[in-house]
């Protein structure tokens, strides 16, 4: 009971003293059936001592299991929950629940919607057969993002061991002049999730912790202050590394001065908007306008257009693409009903 407590208010005070997300269910496998389980991991911080969960209570739509006396999360280690140590209705649907935590006390300490997309910290794709949804947390806090957590398809679900099998993308940032650009925010984005890391000394980066499917890759300076773009969507499969990813930042002050307006002009658009709503977009000379939908097929495309131009879309997910020269900015658009 007492370390019951303790974790309830440092969970609490964290939350409250920091922007940061604290996490217990770290990993969920539903089928087949007999392999149904869920993993507790304390994230970011794990802990130094045992954490006793006796009583804890497990809800998914199908109803509730007690967590036996005597389980407990090992510090800095991670405790698998299933039908075995467990008393009351353990049952995980294959495709669609809420999946909860609650403390013997009856606080909610996590919760995992799945299907959600895109993924977040709050849930993320059903797991195929065989398979597990797994988290992974960015190394990276940032003004943008300054606690980013993904859901991504493990497809050799290991359950008790730290997560592994995520994709990545990986590559370096060039200035004009063809020097690396260290210390820049890189962010990956896509239906399925998303996710960012930091360039190193030699301008190299490595987005890990993403699912399976197509992304678009931008590059921030500082808070708001987007450099650039990868100039098209990059796919990576399960547990897949894409390498070679190179971007380079133009440096001109013309084409900086345009592409931070086509930004402001982005930025100013309503979103989400009510489908088939008209919006005007005024683009600068020489400019692209591409619109995908969220499966990454191209919907529209404007070429060299000057002056405002009027859009609208039917319900869902779309991805703005602007080029400018060598500089692209992308936006996502959500049209509801």
């Amino acid at each position: 009971m007492k370390s019951t407590v303790i974790c309830l208010i440092l969970c609490v005070t964290i939350i409250n003293a920091n922007p940061i997300i604290i996490t217990f269910i770290n990993e969920i496998q539903t089928a087949p059936d007999n392999q149904e389980a869920i993993e507790l991991h304390i994230t970011p911080y794990g802990n130094s001592y045992p954490i006793d969960i006796s009583g804890w209570r497990i809800q998914s739509n199908a109803g509730f299991a007690i967590i036996n006396q005597g389980v407990t999360i090992p510090p800095d280690g991670f405790v698998v929950i299933d039908a075995t140590n467990t008393t009351g209705i353990f049952n995980l649907n294959d495709t669609a629940d809420v999946v909860s935590l609650y403390n013997n006390q009856g606080f909610l300490m996590d919760r995992v919607v799945y299907p959600s997309f895109p993924a977040s910290w709050q849930g993320g794709p059903a797991p195929p057969v065989g398979s597990s949804i797994s988290l992974y947390r960015s190394p990276v806090w940032s003004s943008i993002y300054w606690d980013r957590v993904n859901w991504y398809v493990d497809l050799s679900p290991s359950l008790g061991l730290p997560n592994d099998n995520w994709s990545s993308i990986s590559g370096t940032i060039f200035n004009s002049q063809g020097q690396p650009m260290s210390n820049r925010i890189v962010i990956a984005n896509g239906p399925t999730g998303g996710m960012n890391c930091l360039t190193d000394a030699n301008g190299n980066y490595t987005i890990a912790g993403l699912g399976e499917g197509k992304y678009w890759i931008t590059i921030w300076n500082t808070y708001n202050q987007q450099a650039g773009n990868y100039y098209d969507s990059v796919y990576v499969g399960y547990n897949q590394n894409v390498t070679g990813v190179n971007i380079i930042i133009p440096m001109t002050n013309i084409e900086q001065e345009n592409i931070h307006l086509i930004q402001e002009n982005l930025l100013s658009m309503p979103n989400p908007i009510k489908n088939n709503t008209a919006i005007s977009l005024s683009l600068e000379k020489n400019t692209v306008l591409k619109i995908y939908d969220a499966s990454g097929k191209l919907v529209k495309a404007v070429h060299n257009n000057q002056g405002p131009i009027k859009l609208s879309f039917n319900s869902g997910i779309y991805f703005l693409k602007i080029n400018l020269g060598n500089e692209t900015l992308t936006r996502k658009i959500i049209s509801v009903k």
